[in-house]
């Protein structure tokens, strides 16, 4: 595999970071898998934002919140009837009890979302597509920042049934190629990244807004550099690590691949006696 010609992205080299051999299957081998409940739900939620920021882009009113739910819902049965894999608690539960908990969450957050978030954000650009080429790096790096605010900051929002931790945006590998990817298209970087983390637990259905924010600087995109450049080599090579068997990764919750994967053990271990 070519990896100059590969199309890197935020998406793309996360999962390559976490585990090689599910990168492997999804861009080297093209398996594609059915999407998770979670996962539209996210989608949703994200979707009536770009939205509702679209709106105010053009200095419209902002949607109510029976506007953004009633959109949240069109959009969610058509994203679910293109198919989806349930995940083994979601089995157990039933597709209609795990479809109707997803419906809601994906409702009640693009209403929470117009109502308590977007007011007060003042967008310049939203779905702004951008390309870089980073020092030290032969390759392109593409993606698409989700909101770039008036005050020169990055917004990107997460949806979560529990609080997030506190370094996640400093951590945030998406937010760090999002700042190289302003400062190709602006000549500087960001004043600041926020992560909008939409919460809300399955429980109690309470909800709360939790932004994380975070910047970056020189150092942070030459780190980057190497990690793309050690990344380009690995795929080069034809190597890709699986996961570590301890990693939040290599479970059948969060890889579309475990069911399957050759890196995990099936049967049960012999009892020491």
């Amino acid at each position: 595999m070519s990896a100059n010609g590969f199309r890197w992205s935020p998406s793309s080299l996360s999962l390559l970071t976490s585990c090689g051999e599910a990168f492997r299957r999804r861009y080297v081998e093209g398996e594609r898998t059915p999407a998770r409940a979670r996962m539209i739900r996210g989608r949703v939620v994200h979707n009536v934002a770009q939205h509702t920021y679209e709106r105010r882009l053009r200095e419209e009113a902002l949607p109510s919140k029976e506007e953004a739910q009633d959109l949240a819902a069109t959009q969610f049965e058509s994203a679910w009837q293109e198919g989806v894999e349930l995940e083994p608690d979601e089995r157990a539960a039933g597709e209609a009890q795990t479809k109707g908990d997803a419906l809601d969450f994906s409702t009640d957050l693009s209403g929470y979302h117009v109502e308590r978030v977007a007011p007060s954000v003042h967008p310049i650009a939203v779905e702004e597509a951008m390309t870089v080429r980073l020092p030290e790096s032969n390759v392109l790096v593409h993606g698409i920042i989700d909101l770039i605010a008036l005050d020169d900051t990055i917004r990107d929002i997460k949806t979560s049934e529990r609080t997030p931790q506190a370094t996640a945006a400093e951590t945030s590998l998406q937010l760090t190629i999002y700042a190289a990817l302003f400062r190709q298209e602006m000549q500087h970087l960001p004043k600041a990244l926020t992560l909008d983390y939409l919460v809300r637990t399955p429980a109690k259905r309470m909800k709360s807004f939790i932004p994380l924010t975070t910047t970056r600087d020189e150092e942070d995109m030459q780190v980057l550099s190497r990690r793309i450049n050690t990344a380009v080599q690995l795929v080069e090579a034809n190597v890709y690590l699986p996961a570590p068997a301890d990693s939040w990764k290599c479970t059948a919750r969060f890889c579309d691949y475990y069911h399957d994967c050759v890196f995990v053990r099936r049967g049960a271990r012999r009892p020491v006696t």
